[in-house]
């Protein structure tokens, strides 16, 4: 299907260039106001885990990943514009060069969007655009519709997957291993009134599968509320997010998983924009009843209702407590940012299924990044992430888990 949709778009241009060989001007009215934009990104990842059990070797893993993904605008009429996208991801395992990421080039966006005035609806596989969500892909539509201050969206797609987030680097909790939803379906107001800026969402998620390897048969339904807002007051910015989602959960098989666990978090972030530097500091703490499934149901910690820093997220971890503190510095073109992320949460040791005994776990992390803007379109990024968890391994004895990360990569944006 990628393959004739390619296809049919280079036949189509081809054709309209043969049936005016006549005319200087066929090709170049064929390609009138079509435009391309893309990027291309080469990655560099590394990470060390020392698991802090007994006998236990260090987990060493480094990997390559090249990323480029080209999309297409052209206009069909005066309100319709037809979007095309390819994208083509390669993570290369250093040690053993094997393939261990999306090897293939697919189509990412494919679809048809209408603008008239206020409205604008879109048709077909393309973005989601939810806070539940970073930058997953589904078959669908979507609608916006302007009435000065406020835009109401609505949205319903289908089939949505996680492939643009395929390796997790997520430490906390149990392991995403992909997601596949059958039903979306979400609406949303979207508002700014003075210094502030509002975001209400409302979303019906059916058919989550594959969100934990522990319980990799989940089927899951959900009803959720996300509510964002942020406001500027002169050199202070004051960034909120709350959450909450009703799990049912079926074919969980026994034990506590098997319950209808509800999801919540709430968050607050506030920043002092110093000109020199923008110092900020923040808090997130979720329920007691996340049992696995958190609020971010993409395959990594990138959705903007997530809490944490590169390899520690307080998501779908019960009863957790964490704060953020941090600062970012630019320096010309070079922008530095260095932050500490500490907290606790409630953990359960290997076996217990029923969970019946809380042990309190701590995590921390120190993460510094950089950025540096070579050019307009050019920019190369690096981080290097310390994170420890000690948890109760098992109910007399506690061990540190010491976790590494690093990364390196080029980007450039056309």
């Amino acid at each position: 299907m990628k393959n004739t949709i390619k296809m049919s778009l280079v036949a189509a241009l081809a054709v309209a260039g043969l049936s005016t060989t006549a005319s200087a001007g066929g090709l170049e009215e064929a390609i009138k106001g079509v435009s391309i934009s893309g990027k291309m990104e080469v990655e560099y990842d590394y990470s060390k885990t020392n698991t802090g059990i007994a006998n236990a070797e260090d987990v060493n893993g480094d990997s390559w990943d090249l990323d480029w993904d080209v999309t297409a605008k052209i206009p069909v009429n005066d309100n319709v514009t037809a979007i095309f996208g390819l994208e083509g991801d390669t993570a290369t395992d250093t040690k053993s060069a094997q393939i261990t990421g999306k090897g293939n080039v697919q189509a990412t966006k494919v679809y048809f969007q209408y603008a008239n005035g206020p409205v604008t609806a879109m048709v077909g596989k393309q973005g989601i655009g939810a806070p539940w969500f970073d930058d997953e892909r589904a078959n669908g539509v979507k609608a916006l519709v302007a009435a000065g201050p406020v835009t109401l969206a609505a949205a319903h797609f289908t089939g949505a997957n996680a492939d643009a987030d395929a390796n997790s680097n997520n430490a906390l909790g149990a392991s995403s291993v992909g997601l596949e939803a059958t039903q979306i379906s979400a609406v949303a107001a979207i508002a700014s009134v003075g210094p502030v800026n509002l975001q209400v969402w409302y979303a019906q998620l059916a058919g989550i599968t594959a969100l934990t390897t522990t319980t990799p048969n989940n089927q899951l339904n959900a009803d959720s509320i996300i509510v964002m807002a942020d406001a500027k007051f002169d050199i202070v910015n004051v960034g909120f997010k709350y959450g909450t989602a009703d799990y049912n959960m079926d074919n969980a098989g026994a034990g506590y998983n098997a319950l209808d666990d509800d999801a919540e978090m709430i968050q607050l972030i506030v920043s002092a924009d110093l000109g020199v530097a923008t110092p900020y500091i923040g808090m997130g703490m979720t329920d007691s009843k996340q049992g696995g499934a958190g609020l971010d149901l993409t395959n990594d910690t990138d959705s903007v209702i997530d809490f944490g820093s590169e390899q520690l997220s307080i998501d779908d971890l019960d009863n957790a407590e964490a704060f953020i503190i941090g600062v970012t510095v630019p320096v010309g073109k070079l922008t530095l940012d260095a932050s500490y992320v500490m907290g606790d949460y409630d953990s359960y040791i290997a076996g217990d299924t029923a969970k019946a005994t809380a042990y309190n776990a701590d995590l921390n992390e120190f993460l510094i990044q950089a950025d540096y803007k070579m050019s307009k379109n050019f920019n190369i990024g690096a981080h290097y992430s310390i994170a420890e968890l000690e948890y109760q391994n098992t109910a007399t004895s506690k061990v540190t888990q010491k976790m590494d990360a690093a990364s390196v990569s080029l980007e450039y944006k056309f």
